[in-house]
């Protein structure tokens, strides 16, 4: 509480918390002159946050610059960045000797759908080759003994890369096989971000105390091999963006931290937010990282420094699981009914300004929860109700062009749509939930028409409150999605 980090930053404690049995502490620096420690009790929803006074910091080592992190303010929220932290793992030793500049310039970015969402902005759009309404099943695969979770697979050099019960796999994009599997010995959650020097995955696995989380660099070199790994007191929610040489990753401490590819283990930043669980994925753009919280609503942090620049609030009682993605100069979010349900109306989507974080337009929606992220098109943006998987179309001010209902009305979960152009226009792929099969529905953009139907051949239902369901990646003729333990991946004629 702030009345207790205003007396911590003076260096005198005024109070002590004694640590049960069966709590797991997790000491964070967040500033000059005070540090958290969260302690998490399962099952929840216990979360105990106690704030430590510091007499005295460590004076960060000499570098030959003026490395000395910036003084927090007394009022701070708790959402400044610690850029003292550097090597995660404490030893800086540990690195190996490789010029990070010159190898970093050498090696090119990956190309494909390297993140969630294709890349860092989270467009969930892509080029397909060929039309779209002749996407047909080519096949489906996978490792038996690494199940595939929902999110959907990422794909560079005619390589795709999954998360699954035990670690990641590699497929071959053209015939579904199985080229190595890294098993980490714990669940990976979601899919792998792609970057020049290696592919990033958050892991969770399970203990006598709660829920720890792992970080998690392999390299693919014809093998996976793991690069390096870092295990935290929290789940990493696995859905890491990357440019090619940054990753960044939020987890459900609410804490954001950008990782240098290139330097190995170094963390470029890190940024705690005032608010609690990170449950959504991260956009980046030239100037910020956007990452949405369970309560606290939409953070834009600066990309260089993790520095809070602004938080788009959710109105009281409603919760959002939804990831944003960028629209030029706006970022696209949504929210979930709330802890009290409506009758009707009930989540909404936002468009927001990057620079300010004002909101530009808001859309009602009715039935239930927005968990969908917000795919980008040329004529505005496309998304599926949580509940009962409508697919909707608005433009640039939150106004509805058009909606295709699910007419077996099951949920649709957090399924994004995807956008692609292909050789006859714009095109909308979305994933629906079928009393028989997922089933891949093709539209056209401009008017909402049905075009194709494809079952995966796989049955699948989100559960209850429309959490889970798998989404699709795109890469030239492909589009593949992971249902049911294994890969589906459907090609254009």
């Amino acid at each position: 509480e702030d009345g207790i980090r205003d007396h911590c930053v003076t260096g005198v404690q005024t109070c002590a918390l004694p640590i049960s049995t069966g709590l797991r502490p997790a000491l964070q620096p967040t500033g000059a002159g005070w540090i958290c420690a969260t302690l998490l009790r399962y099952p929840r929803p216990v979360l105990t946050f106690l704030a430590i006074a510091c007499t005295s910091r460590p004076k960060p080592a000499e570098t030959g610059g003026d490395d000395t992190a910036p003084e927090a303010d007394s009022n701070a929220t708790g959402d400044s960045p610690n850029d003292s932290r550097g090597d995660s793992s404490g030893d800086s030793d540990s690195v190996s000797g490789t010029d990070s500049d010159s190898a970093s310039s050498a090696r090119p970015n990956p190309v494909g759908w390297t993140s969630v969402g294709g890349g860092p902005s989270s467009p969930f759009a892509a080029a397909l080759e060929g039309d779209a309404a002749t996407l047909a099943v080519a096949w489906t695969g996978g490792d038996p003994a690494n199940a595939t979770l929902e999110f959907a697979p990422t794909i560079a050099d005619d390589v795709a890369y999954v998360g699954g019960d035990a670690g990641i796999t590699a497929l071959s994009l053209a015939e579904g096989t199985v080229l190595a599997t890294l098993s980490v010995g714990h669940r990976i959650e979601g899919p792998p971000a792609i970057g020049a020097n290696g592919l990033v995955a958050g892991g969770l696995y399970l203990d006598e105390t709660g829920q720890p989380g792992a970080l998690h660099v392999a390299r693919w070199d014809g093998a996976l091999t793991e690069a390096w790994s870092v295990e935290g007191a929290f789940p990493y929610f696995g859905r890491a963006v990357t440019d090619g040489d940054t990753a960044w990753t939020a987890d459900n401490s609410g804490a954001v931290n950008a990782w240098d590819l290139a330097a190995d283990t170094a963390i470029a930043w890190w940024s705690a937010m005032a608010a609690d669980s990170a449950y959504s994925s991260l956009a980046v753009d030239d100037a910020r990282v956007y990452v949405g919280t369970r309560y606290g609503g939409l953070y834009a942090l600066d990309r260089e420094t993790g520095a809070q620049e602004w938080v788009f609030t959710l109105p009281e009682g409603t919760t959002s699981y939804a990831s944003p993605t960028i629209d030029g100069d706006a970022v696209w979010y949504g929210r979930n009914c709330g802890l009290e349900r409506e009758i009707g109306t009930c989540g909404a989507v936002w468009r927001i300004d990057t620079a300010t974080g004002a909101g530009l337009c808001e859309l009602l929606v009715d039935g239930g929860d927005v968990r969908s992220p917000v795919a980008i098109g040329t004529d505005g943006g496309y998304f599926a109700e949580a509940e009962t998987g409508t697919l909707y179309a608005v433009d640039r001010d939150c106004a509805v062009r058009w909606t295709v209902a699910n007419p077996d009305v099951l949920p649709s979960g957090d399924s994004a749509p995807v956008v692609v152009t292909d050789a006859l226009g714009e095109r909308i792929l979305a994933l629906q939930t079928r009393s028989d099969a997922l089933t891949l529905v093709v539209v056209d953009a401009a008017t909402g028409a049905t075009l194709a139907e494809v079952s995966t051949g796989q049955h699948y239902t989100a559960d209850a409150s429309g959490k889970n369901l798998p989404s699709l990646s795109v890469s030239g003729p492909w589009v593949l999605t992971n249902v049911a333990g294994s890969t589906v991946a459907f090609r254009t004629e």
